[in-house]
């Protein structure tokens, strides 16, 4: 076990579902990890679209009782205490996870997060943990897509939509690394990003004539079709798709609806599969993890990152999330600013582990609550509308974190790694209101 010289962390988060400003950052207890769990020093956390949807209370799932709830999904660091009964993991590993802040679970976006060990990965040598969080959630959605949910083999034709965002083109990616034919569509400046993926064929998502430029070319029918954007209309799409074929959903709860018959598709053996990876299970989680990291050792995975931001711009990365603008993945890395030291024994404070019924478990308590009140010494960082705690005491400087490595790797692969098509929101997630149209999720 490992004596942390500190009582309390920065973190985001909030007190009751609400919107972008209900994100607080502040200072709360370092929680320690029970049985069967693992404490983690974050290095950077990513922002995916249903870490919003939960912020908001669109997405009802259990928080932690009576407690603050921290935001996040996604997490990369480095072991820094082990609880008992854990095997696999020790004291100073690489490692990532991408299932916190759902079903009870505490989430990410703090300096510490105490992870169940079933839901921590250890992180490749050689990947940087931007790497790795530039992909964690949208590899692990295409992958149950694909893999789970179409079983998609070798030969068959695949349609991606939505191929230039995070699923999209991990998706893409993923069905060519397991030997399909991709065809692809996106808007018209996405389109060479989406070709390096690995498409066989883009198309323009805005062309009227799409469906029947997608015929012309796969004339034989659709295989797979999956459109990441939440744009489905059923009835033109189903014709498409040659018997036996499957249509994935994962996008567009709340967008326009279809009017669909079953003879459509149950007379042609047409299967409609929707999926969140919020509801994956542990083992299908890891299963997904395993394929990612053999693809990120073997450089062929790629992603794009659009914008690193700190950990006191929480609600910052959540506003831009929320207006789609951002091109690429949004990072978020713990600021600079070191806890409270405290005296060598000291207890560490157990306000946020993972998740009340664990604490309770743990028999640990959850410590006091900084009340969110605006401090007089603490200014918000630019451009950040989210409130700030005030640290017990001022604190002393950290080191600072290690530079974000380059947003890519290499080009992919054409073989699937090990013996399934490689590649949770997140899982894809079911999103709001498009603002324009949604874009899939966890």
């Amino acid at each position: 076990m490992t004596t942390l010289n500190a009582e309390h962390m920065r973190a985001a988060y909030i007190r009751e579902t609400g919107p972008v400003d209900s994100i607080v950052v502040g200072d709360l207890p370092i929680p320690r990890p029970g049985p069967g769990s693992v404490l983690v020093h974050n290095s950077v956390m990513a922002v995916n679209h249903v870490d919003t949807f939960i912020r908001a209370g669109a997405y009802a799932t259990p928080l932690p009782a009576g407690v603050p709830f921290v935001v996040g999904r996604d997490l990369a660091g480095t072991v820094v205490e082990v609880g008992s009964g854990v095997t696999g993991f020790a004291v100073g590993d690489a490692v990532w996870c991408n299932s916190m802040g759902h079903d009870g679970r505490q989430g990410s976006f703090s300096d510490y997060s105490v992870v169940p060990a079933d839901r921590l990965y250890p992180l490749p040598a050689g990947v940087t943990p931007e790497t790795v969080m530039s992909v964690a959630h949208t590899g692990a959605t295409a992958y149950l897509g694909l893999v789970r949910e179409a079983g998609l083999r070798i030969g068959e034709t695949v349609f991606i939509g939505g191929a230039a965002g995070g699923v999209g083109s991990a998706a893409v990616q993923l069905a060519r690394a397991a030997g399909a034919r991709v065809l692809a569509s996106c808007a018209p400046h996405d389109a060479e990003w989406v070709r390096s993926c690995g498409a066989d064929e883009v198309f323009d998502r805005t062309d009227p004539a799409l469906l029947e430029r997608v015929y012309a070319s796969a004339s034989s029918g659709i295989d797979v079709w999956w459109d990441t954007t939440g744009r489905l209309d059923l009835t033109a799409v189903l014709p498409l798709v040659r018997r036996g074929g499957r249509v994935v959903v994962t996008a567009g709860a709340t967008g326009p609806g279809f009017t669909l018959t079953p003879a459509s598709f149950y007379t042609r053996d047409i299967q409609l599969r929707g999926f969140a990876l919020s509801n994956a299970s542990v083992a299908n989680l890891a299963e997904a993890a395993a394929s990612l990291n053999a693809l990120l050792t073997r450089g062929g995975f790629k992603s794009r990152v659009a914008k690193v931001l700190s950990l006191e711009e929480a609600a910052s990365a959540h506003r831009l999330m929320e207006s789609h603008a951002a091109p690429g993945k949004l990072l978020v890395k713990p600021g600079t600013a070191r806890p409270k030291p405290h005296a060598p024994g000291a207890g560490v404070g157990a306000g946020v582990g993972a998740g009340a019924a664990g604490a309770a478990a743990r028999g640990a308590s959850s410590g006091a609550v900084p009340a969110a009140r605006p401090a007089p010494h603490a200014k918000p960082h630019a451009g950040s509308a989210q409130r700030t705690d005030p640290a017990p005491k001022p604190a002393a400087p950290k080191p600072a974190a290690p530079k974000p490595a380059a947003h890519q790797s290499a080009a992919p692969q054409s073989a699937a790694p090990q013996s399934a098509p490689t590649a949770s929101p997140n899982p894809a997630e079911p999103k709001p209101a498009p603002k324009p149209a949604p874009k899939p999720a966890p």
